[in-house]
């Protein structure tokens, strides 16, 4: 699925990261306020959603933004703040 929406050169490396910390990436209708969004999960697993309709760097580019918000929760929790002064 990634290859649709990614640089064949990032792909592999994408989907180990997904995989590895157990997180579901949605592509949806696109959004006007925002590009993607993270979301920790009840359950302990992650989501990501990325609007559809970028070019394939953008969708990386926000992918990658999103994926550190879930690297930060995981090692953080809810200790920082997303875009805070830490």
């Amino acid at each position: 699925m990634l290859k649709e929406y990614l640089p064949e050169t990032v792909v592999e490396d994408m989907e180990n990261l997904l995989r590895r910390y157990s997180c579901r990436l949605l592509v949806v209708s696109e959004r006007r306020t925002v590009y993607g969004n993270y979301r920790a999960m009840p359950d302990g697993s992650h989501r990501i959603t990325v609007n559809r309709g970028l070019d394939k760097w953008a969708f990386f580019l926000v992918l990658l933004h999103e994926a550190a918000h879930m690297q930060t929760r995981v090692k953080y929790g809810g200790a920082v703040r997303p875009h805070g002064q830490e």
